[in-house]
């Protein structure tokens, strides 16, 4: 392992740590709102969280394909390809997860 590919993942776990934190937040804030407001989100009429959803939306799309293609990278490709997509996967999931606290906070003021 080169020392490049050392710094990308160190890059990596920090990320994915910071992702974890995140993740464990919004799901407090969700577990705060209650299960039947959170099924009732796609209906609203709010055009923000209306805005946001659909962001998110695309980033789920994209995190998706970054994952999937991780996954190849893992099996035909090098590790600091496979580094590289992971943190790419992984900085998608944070702004996922930023993009449900803004729908949260939004819901929740409405």
């Amino acid at each position: 392992m080169t020392r490049i590919e050392l710094v990308f993942l160190c890059i990596l776990v920090l990320l994915m740590v910071y992702n974890f934190r995140l993740s464990t937040i919004v799901k407090k804030m969700r577990d705060k709102l209650g299960k039947k407001e959170v099924s009732n989100l796609k209906d609203t009429k709010n055009p923000q969280i209306q805005s946001v959803l659909a962001v998110r939306k695309k980033w789920t799309i994209l995190s998706q394909f970054l994952f999937w293609i991780s996954v190849s990278m893992a099996f035909y490709g090098s590790l600091s390809i496979l580094i590289y997509f992971l943190n790419l996967y992984t900085v998608a999931m944070i702004y996922i997860n930023h993009l449900n606290e803004k729908i949260i906070k939004e819901y929740g003021k409405a």
